[in-house]
């Protein structure tokens, strides 16, 4: 998870100045000066409505697919330690009384 949130942060940090460079340049090309910033933002805008139209389905797949795995995980993990077996080195079952 914390993975996911880094990555996730990184590539939002990667993507909103890619978005302010290309608005900008695009601002030169035409000449006005907030008309890149406008486009950027309908872009996104036409991004979200077909997200949230055509892709819905796929991101909810998405997220269950990836919560059904981490929850699988931590229930073999609990089964593990309802077991006893924590698969412990040998070292560590030394007693404190038995060290020089």
């Amino acid at each position: 998870l914390v993975n996911l949130l880094v990555l996730g942060s990184l590539a939002f940090l990667f993507l909103a100045f890619l978005s302010v460079g290309v608005a900008i340049l695009i601002s030169q090309i035409i000449g006005y000066p907030s008309s890149g910033f406008f486009i950027i933002a309908g872009f996104y805008l036409l991004v979200v409505i077909c997200v949230a139209n055509f892709g819905k389905k796929y991101i909810i797949k998405a997220m269950l697919s990836k919560f059904s795995d981490l929850l699988a995980d931590e229930e073999e993990y609990s089964d593990t330690m309802r077991q006893g077996n924590t698969d412990k080195p040998a070292s560590a079952d030394t007693n404190i009384n038995e060290l020089p």
